[in-house]
């Protein structure tokens, strides 16, 4: 497997502490979570959100925003020091340090992303809906927070009986109940785009990585295609104009049928 750039189960919700959500994280292994927020925080500073000169929230703040402690968050905020991306003085806060942006940066023009030829004869089917217990040791979904509840879709999208692709889509329960309300399986295709219609919030950045593997169990039984075949997956987080994550999205791709296209341009440097 290559990488260009989980299974969640129903349980009774409970809210861990920072430090037991900690070591669970490290026991799993996956990502820790300091380094899932500086990614987050890099994010907020390079797109504007954290403002240049400006000081950034406090460390309870962003503790109380992200449900996590003040370790997590100050190692989160310790590797953007150590980037020269902000600045820190006791007595004072953190602010947005007066950065030099790479020269001459590639930037994406456009992408072709998982555009079906013809949406018309695209049927939906969703095949699974649960509601889940948050968890902050999953890099993917942990942006949601841990004080509301999860809704998870599992979708088929067909074309003339020919599977394209398969979804787990990840909405706040609130937001999932008025997509499901919404959605016209006679119209719709994409589930941003009836959540934004549904909810009136709007999906202002998409953040996605490519994983090439090999399709098994459910993957591959609901593509229909042999036990081992090389898919694409696309993991995809789509966050609303002040930073909130709205959906994610691990989508499972037959390569056979789909292709993405990705353009960039050099962009020239402003004097």
């Amino acid at each position: 497997m290559f990488t260009m750039c989980t299974q969640v189960h129903l349980f009774t919700p409970r809210k861990m502490s920072p430090k037991n959500n900690q070591e669970t994280n490290k026991r799993k292994g996956s990502e820790p979570f300091h380094k899932t927020l500086s990614d987050k925080f890099r994010q907020y500073v390079l797109t504007g959100h954290w403002e240049v000169g400006r000081l950034i929230p406090s460390e309870q703040e962003l503790c109380d925003q992200f449900s996590t402690s003040r370790t997590t968050v100050r190692k989160a905020l310790d590797r953007l020091i150590n980037e020269g991306l902000i600045s820190r003085k006791a007595g004072k806060g953190t602010w947005v340090k007066q950065y030099s942006p790479i020269q001459n940066p590639w930037r994406i023009r456009g992408t072709t992303t998982l555009e079906y030829p013809f949406p018309e004869l695209i049927t939906v089917e969703i095949y699974s809906n649960e509601v889940i217990a948050p968890d902050l040791t999953d890099p993917m979904i942990a942006g949601f927070g841990d004080k509301e509840l999860l809704t998870r879709l599992k979708v088929n999208r067909h074309l003339q009986g020919t599977p394209l692709s398969l979804a787990y889509i990840y909405f706040k329960t609130k937001d999932a109940e008025q997509v499901l309300s919404e959605f016209n399986y006679d119209k719709d295709v994409y589930f941003y785009k009836v959540l934004e219609r549904a909810t009136h919030k709007q999906v202002v950045t998409m953040e996605s990585t490519f994983d090439a593997i090999q399709a098994v169990g459910e993957v591959s039984d609901r593509l229909k295609i042999p036990q081992g075949t090389a898919i694409l997956t696309l993991t995809r987080l789509m966050n609303g104009e002040n930073g909130e994550l709205l959906q994610a999205i691990k989508l499972h791709v037959r390569s056979d049928l789909q292709k993405i296209k990705l353009v960039a341009d050099k962009e020239k440097v402003r004097e």
